[in-house]
């Protein structure tokens, strides 16, 4: 009666792999289909989720706009990853004033204008710290710069990374 059993289960198993690509063809022509409907309807979403990003030298003392100052110590670096309208933003200094604490912004470089407070941190004794933003709004920019300040200054002194471009 065992062997029965399992005789009796084999025409079912036959029948899986005819069930199974069945299912496997019709999930794969619904994919198919959406992919065509939505290069169809909306190239320009599909484009909107590609990411994007670039890194620059972040300059002691520079307050140019995301312009290089001639002369200027490189201090750090600054990377930008944008996918579609939002930003993440790493601001590394690895040589700034020691034990300072300072205030990231990220600006518009077309419009040298800020466009949000991203955060802050604080160096070591050797002028060394990092931050990592959440990600931001940025739609309608496609120049970009940071920016962190020195807080225990008055004004603040500025170290700017350059300009990059992400539209």
């Amino acid at each position: 009666m065992h062997t029965r059993a399992r005789t009796h289960q084999s025409p079912s198993r036959r029948q899986f792999p005819s069930r199974l690509a069945r299912v496997v063809r019709t999930a794969l022509l619904a994919l198919v289909s959406v992919g065509a409907v939505g290069t169809a309807v909306a190239p320009s979403a599909q484009a909107a989720i590609v990411a994007a990003s670039a890194q620059t030298s972040v300059e002691y003392g520079n307050a140019n706009c995301g312009d290089t100052v001639m002369g200027a110590p490189v201090i750090g670096n600054a990377r930008f990853l944008r996918s579609g309208d939002r930003m993440t933003t790493r601001y590394v200094m690895s040589a700034g004033d020691a034990n300072t604490q300072y205030e990231v912004w990220l600006y518009d470089g077309d419009a040298c204008a800020p466009l949000r407070r991203l955060g802050t941190f604080s160096s070591d004794a050797a002028g060394a710290g990092a931050f990592t933003s959440k990600q931001v709004g940025v739609a309608g920019s496609s120049r970009f710069y940071a920016v962190a300040v020195d807080l225990s200054t008055f004004p603040g002194l500025v170290h700017s990374s350059l300009a990059v471009d992400l539209p």
